[in-house]
């Protein structure tokens, strides 16, 4: 079966017999000879040939033996035949589908049926010497005689064997070579939702299944006929799957680009950083934070605003209530948690305002301007952690968010793709006889 180009190519061994009353002979005249042989070139045969003919030297395909002739003028004409005819092929159920195909024998002069009458000794083939196909199942073999007419003569009636072939493709090579792989990519596809949210090799890995899932598709493209009448059922198999591939894709890169928004978001707040002996205005850089472990809840309740940097300077706007340090150092006194700010105010100053020998003003007040400027920096470095743990959470919240609709998009295209070949490689397994038997029906 040539399916590219819908021909069929068939051996057969073709039993003619006709009488000839013309090749009839008295036994007893000729020394009780009753069958001769004669070559076939010899006597009047048949115009009998294949109307549905799809070769070029039809003549040149044909092995004729001698005739065999009886003295009643019975001939009875063996050959052997390549046949090649054309078998339009239903694609429809590909490659769970069975094909029909006929060879039509009629005479090709004007010979009517008054003038010869063409017949059927069975209506069946014999299959007894038939070779095995690799690719189809012989089904049945069987024959029938039509009466023929046209509309230019209403009256004469051409009579025509049609003999019918009904194969089944064996699946088996198509199932191995063309759906296992497409289900296996297509499972390969599902696996990128169990990557890391943060990686960027998703939607790389889906464009590799789009790529080999279009390689595959041309494959199977170019082993069937190109017709528009009916579209094969794993060529919609497969374009169902590159669109929910496609659809993977689209969603796994939306979600890409609403985390890269929110990280571009937090970055517009970060500003230049100057220092000024009155004031100070502190920036952050936009670091990549690589800790995915939750903060403490007392830095996730802290909620900070930066103002934008002045032409005198700025300093953090931060609430009242949260504008106290709180983070605890690692003395404690009496259980406590002592802060830097009142450590610094029980502890230092009272010290400092002590009764310690006289010393100058001008290294009192440099001494006083060196403590501020440690107390500042000590401020911004607690303002600076506050920060990274705001920072860090929000990234904590985006890769938990994502990592939720990953695992939801998991289960309903893992759906989808099972619904997928339940629909289009399982059922029709199960129902092919039920199916073909609807289709046969409508034809």
């Amino acid at each position: 079966m040539d399916e590219k180009n819908q021909i069929l190519t068939t051996r057969c061994w073709i039993n003619v017999n006709w009488i000839d009353y013309r090749l009839a002979w008295n036994v007893s005249e000729w020394e009780g000879i009753e069958q001769i042989y004669a070559p076939h070139h010899r006597i009047w045969l048949p115009d009998i040939i294949l109307i549905n003919n799809a070769a070029h030297d039809y003549r040149g395909s044909l092995l004729s033996t001698d005739v065999i002739i009886t003295n009643v003028g019975n001939v009875t004409w063996l050959l052997s035949a390549l046949f090649k005819s054309n078998c339009a092929i239903n694609v429809k159920y590909y490659p769970f589908d069975d094909q029909e195909c006929t060879l039509k024998f009629a005479s090709w002069g004007s010979h009517d049926s008054r003038e010869i009458d063409i017949g059927l000794t069975t209506d069946q083939g014999d299959l007894s010497n038939y070779l095995n196909s690799t690719e189809f199942d012989l089904l049945s073999f069987k024959a029938e005689r039509r009466l023929i007419r046209f509309s230019t003569d209403k009256v004469a009636s051409w009579p025509m064997i049609i003999a019918t072939i009904k194969m089944r493709r064996r699946p088996l090579f198509y199932v191995f070579n063309h759906i296992i792989p497409c289900v296996l990519i297509s499972s390969m596809a599902l696996l990128g939702f169990c990557m890391p949210p943060e990686t960027g090799e998703k939607i790389n890995m889906l464009n590799t299944v789009i790529l080999s899932m279009g390689v595959y598709l041309q494959s199977i493209i170019e082993s069937i006929p190109p017709t528009s009448e009916t579209v094969p059922l794993i060529g919609i198999y497969y374009v169902a799957s590159l669109a929910i591939v496609r659809t993977r894709r689209s969603t796994i890169r939306r979600i890409s680009l609403l985390r890269d928004l929110k990280h571009i978001k937090n970055m517009e707040n970060c500003k230049e950083t100057r220092t000024d002996e009155s004031k100070n205005c502190e920036c952050m850089e936009n670091e990549e934070v690589e800790e995915e472990k939750l903060p403490s809840s007392a830095n996730l309740k802290r909620r900070l605003t930066f103002a934008d940097c002045s032409e005198d300077g700025c300093s953090p706007r931060i609430e009242r209530k949260t504008r106290r340090l709180t983070q605890c150092t690692q003395e404690s006194i009496g259980g406590e948690c002592v802060t830097l700010e009142k450590m610094l105010m029980e502890q230092v100053m009272p010290r400092l305002n002590a009764v310690r020998p006289v010393m100058s003003t001008e290294f009192e007040e440099r001494f006083r301007k060196i403590l501020k400027r440690v107390y500042r920096s000590l401020q911004q470095f607690e303002i600076r952690d506050e920060v990274i743990d705001e920072r860090k959470r929000i990234i904590w919240q985006w890769r938990t968010l994502a990592s939720i609709i990953d695992r939801f998009l998991l289960f309903t295209f893992s759906f989808i793709t099972l619904f997928t070949v339940t629909i289009f490689i399982i059922f029709p397994i199960l129902f092919r006889e039920r199916l073909l038997g609807q289709n046969e029906l409508a034809s």
